[in-house]
């Protein structure tokens, strides 16, 4: 699966037998499953989240809800397209 753009089509489970993703790509919909209990690494070391984007014509916020494994972090950003674009983020840290 070298292809940089790859559409993911079928239902399968996002990580092997290894801990590697199965078939590295993007997917219209939820189409690979997710199971913390595939991953290869230690408790502390997984990295969780999930990012959100909605953009309008001339702005755009995006919300990230991570887990670090040791810290969970909660950025905004504020995005504005018109006139000189600006951005700006905010950080929520909880330990």
């Amino acid at each position: 699966m070298s292809e940089r753009n790859h559409e993911v089509i079928k239902s399968q489970q996002l990580l092997d037998e290894y801990g590697n993703i199965a078939e590295p790509g993007w997917s219209r919909k939820q189409l690979q499953q997710y199971s913390r209990t595939q991953i290869k690494a230690p408790k502390f070391r997984i990295k969780e989240w999930d990012y959100y984007l909605v953009v309008g014509d001339d702005c755009a916020v995006a919300f990230t809800l991570s887990d670090d494994g040791y810290v969970g972090l909660q950025p905004v950003s504020l995005l504005d397209f018109s006139g000189e674009p600006w951005e700006h983020t905010e950080t929520r840290m909880l330990a």
